[in-house]
């Protein structure tokens, strides 16, 4: 799991290479590839895995959802569940694409 982590930011050794004839001598540093502070990365990777739990626990919703609708064989009741479950998740979806844009919104502002 470290190693996921890691392998996101990528390293890069500057090595001069010797001519034929000279000592072989290795001057070199180590840079990140980007300029980014550590808690930004972190952020980031944090921010995709709650987004793709986000998305799939919409997908299975929607899913559960789709299956009510297709089972309920006209039963009022069933199709009153499933329409609410699937308002509800629109409300889901809207209220955490709203959050996320008034937050990077406030992180722009400051």
């Amino acid at each position: 799991m470290v190693w996921f982590f890691l392998s996101l930011e990528t390293f890069g050794y500057q090595v001069d290479l010797p001519s034929a004839t000279a000592n072989i001598q290795s001057v070199g540093t180590i840079s990140s590839s980007s300029d980014k502070p550590f808690y930004e990365i972190l952020a980031k990777i944090f921010t995709t895995y709650i987004w793709m739990f986000t998305g799939v626990v919409a997908f299975i919703l929607v899913l559960t959802a789709w299956y009510r609708l297709v089972t309920s064989q006209g039963n009022a009741e069933d199709l009153k569940k499933a329409n609410k479950m699937l308002v509800w998740w629109l409300v889901g979806i809207f209220v955490s694409l709203l959050a996320y844009v008034l937050v990077k919104v406030l992180i722009n502002l400051f």
